[in-house]
């Protein structure tokens, strides 16, 4: 007996019990079947959730190498003459800022960046699977529309790094973008597998269809009736 049925003996009342045997025979086969469809769903949840955190990790892996690395090469740069006379006379503000987060702990800011960029982009995925957007918008489009996908991500994760250090909008938006590019694409193609597509406009066409069907039983058992009489 499954989980479920044996939860149900013991929990419902015998006279509920009996009545939904009697009313509905098939109901614990149901369960059982729900169930059954409740743990596979369940293990392809988890199959899913350690390929995106692999992913994540070797991403999070690679963030703070590059980041190492521009922040060695910034700083090389900074110090040769050209470095200096570009800072002096072009852009100081925006080499202060770019300085102060090159000056951060990489390690917590990647965790962060991955963290929100996992998040965000698990509720796009969802949100696109059962809204359809994802069929028609992502699957089998240019690599130049995915890019625009990620783009627009990117501009939902930027304003959330932001409240955690003080950084201008287009750094955050750098520091996501490859991240984002890497996660999405995975996050998608796992709401794909585990979140079925809501078409409402399927839902009620075979809504009125099955009407439909109804009324033709009801009108043929009227006639029936009918000649019965006669």
């Amino acid at each position: 007996m499954s989980l479920i049925n044996k939860f149900l003996d013991q929990t419902l009342p015998e006279s509920f019990e009996a009545y939904l045997e009697h009313r509905f025979p098939d109901f614990r086969y149901v369960a059982g079947n729900c169930e059954t469809r409740f743990r596979v769903w369940l293990k392809k949840l988890t199959s899913e959730l350690v390929k995106l955190t692999f992913l994540a990790t070797a991403l999070g892996l690679g963030c703070i190498g590059g980041l190492y690395f521009l922040r060695g090469s910034w700083f090389l740069f900074k110090d040769t003459a050209i470095g200096a006379r570009y800072i002096e006379i072009v852009n100081a503000a925006g080499a202060a800022r770019l300085s102060s987060v090159l000056s951060l702990d990489f390690i917590e800011l990647t965790l962060i960046v991955m963290l929100l960029t996992v998040i965000v982009c698990l509720k796009v995925g969802v949100i696109s699977q059962l809204t359809m957007l994802r069929r028609f918008f992502y699957v089998g489009r240019s690599a130049l529309v995915k890019l625009g996908w990620a783009g627009l991500v990117c501009a939902l994760i930027a304003p959330r790094l932001v409240e955690f250090y003080p950084m201008s909008f287009s750094l955050a938006f750098g520091l996501c973008f490859l991240p984002t590019i890497g996660i999405l694409s995975a996050a998608l193609a796992s709401s794909g597998k585990l979140f079925p597509e809501l078409n409402l406009l399927l839902f009620w066409e075979n809504l009125r269809q099955k009407r439909e069907v109804k009324e033709i039983k009801n009108d043929i058992a009227r006639i029936m009736e009918e000649r019965g009489r006669e």
